[in-house]
């Protein structure tokens, strides 16, 4: 696609373009901004020594449905799970042969660090996880501007944010 964010003939600009913008029809400048490609997070993927017990955890914790299951590399299943967006989220098995090494389920890594989920409640949300066991990674926290946020730790050492936008 096309970036056209430097066109001269935006509406910014002054009239001593306007000759210029005028030999550009509006169905030409319609199918340059359909040249450009919105871009979206598709999914986000977890590989787990046991993508079931894994899958079942965010079912449990976030309303997640299981929508698929299958082989999609040779010897592993994936899971794909809607979690309320367009995003997917995957589970998958570890190949044969792959490293047993883990992530840390920690702030400020190196790499993919966290992903995160909006919520409505933070305060009820973390309660109910903390009185399931699960490990706060930071707890509610008030940033700039009234949203709230906390880290927890999901299955597999995968860090997930909670983020409760301003009111």
């Amino acid at each position: 696609g096309r970036d056209l964010s430097d066109s001269t003939c935006d509406t910014e600009n002054d009239s001593e373009n306007d000759s210029e913008c005028d030999s550009v029809s509006n169905s030409e400048n319609d199918s340059m901004k359909e040249d450009v490609m919105p871009y979206a997070i598709n999914h986000v993927h977890i590989r787990s020594a046991d993508p079931h017990a894994s899958a079942a955890w965010y079912e449990k914790h976030f309303e997640a449905k299981i929508v698929s299951e299958r082989e999609v590399m040779p010897g592993t299943i994936t899971i794909g799970m809607e979690v309320g967006g367009p995003t997917r989220l995957n589970v998958s098995s570890k190949p044969v042969g792959s490293s047993d090494e883990r992530s840390v389920a920690e702030l400020n890594r190196l790499g993919l660090e966290h992903f995160g989920f909006h919520v409505e409640d933070l305060a009820a949300d973390l309660a109910r996880l903390e009185n399931d066991g699960i490990r706060v990674v930071l707890p509610l926290t008030e940033v700039t501007g009234g949203t709230k946020l906390a880290y927890i730790e999901g299955p597999d050492d995968v860090l997930i944010e909670l983020v409760q936008r301003a009111a």
